[in-house]
This record gives structure tokens, C-alpha cells and sequence, in this order.
């Protein structure tokens, strides 16, 4: 996979009324290949798409963690896909970057909607 740069985007959104959130990072543009490509991560048993992601993802951090941590899964979203994606990557971003992984500090107690169709 060759290198992709990120796009940086400042992020405030007037609906928000709090936040700590102050930006947020992409390593390529939601379309074509790339697309496909989180697509079958995602959707398609695809793990093996993990490890260059974190790659990619892990060259570009540039500031200092104490750890990285994973969004977890609903129990039956884990069921239906078989692995929580981002559990897998955020293992492997923080391998690649020498950063610890804490899997175990947040919990997801609600099962939501999948965000794909969402407004914003």
C-alpha cells in the first residue's frame, strides 16, 4: 500500500454546546479504493487489511499517548462480524508505535444504530 498523507480537519460542529474533541485526522479521502478497502475491513472478514492500516495510521501520530484505546462493539454487532475492527487496528497502530493498548477501559452497555445512513 503505498503512503497516503493525511487530511487534517478542525472540527467544531455549533450543535455541540461541550467538547474536548479539537480535531480529527483522515489517512486518504472516503472514496474508491480506500473505500472499498475500510468496506471489506469492516464488512468482509478482511483483518488482513489491519495491519497496513495501522501502519499507515501509526507513522503519523505526532503527539505523545499514554494508550490507545478501542471502541467497543455491541455484543451482537461482535456476533454478526466475528471480530470488533477496531480493537483489531487500535492493537496494531499501538504496536506499531510502541504506545500501550488498553482494551479493557471503556464498556459499550447500549446497542446503537450502525452509523452508515446517519446524518451527522
Amino acid at each position: 500500500m503505498s503512503r497516503i498523507n493525511w487530511l487534517r480537519a478542525d472540527f467544531f460542529s455549533t450543535e455541540l454546546k461541550q467538547t474536548n474533541f479539537f480535531r480529527a485526522y483522515s489517512i486518504a479521502a472516503y472514496d474508491g479504493p480506500f473505500a472499498e478497502a475500510i468496506h471489506g475491513f469492516k464488512y468482509n472478514s478482511r483483518a488482513d487489511l489491519a495491519a497496513p492500516f495501522a501502519k499507515i495510521m501509526a507513522e503519523r501520530i505526532d503527539y505523545e499517548y499514554d494508550f490507545i484505546v478501542p471502541v467497543p462493539l455491541h455484543h451482537k454487532r461482535l456476533r454478526e462480524r466475528g471480530y470488533n475492527q477496531s480493537a483489531l487496528l487500535a492493537k496494531k497502530v499501538a504496536a506499531e508505535a510502541g504506545i500501550k493498548f488498553a482494551w479493557d477501559v471503556i464498556r459499550r452497555t447500549a446497542e446503537s444504530k450502525p452509523q452508515v445512513g446517519l446524518t451527522r
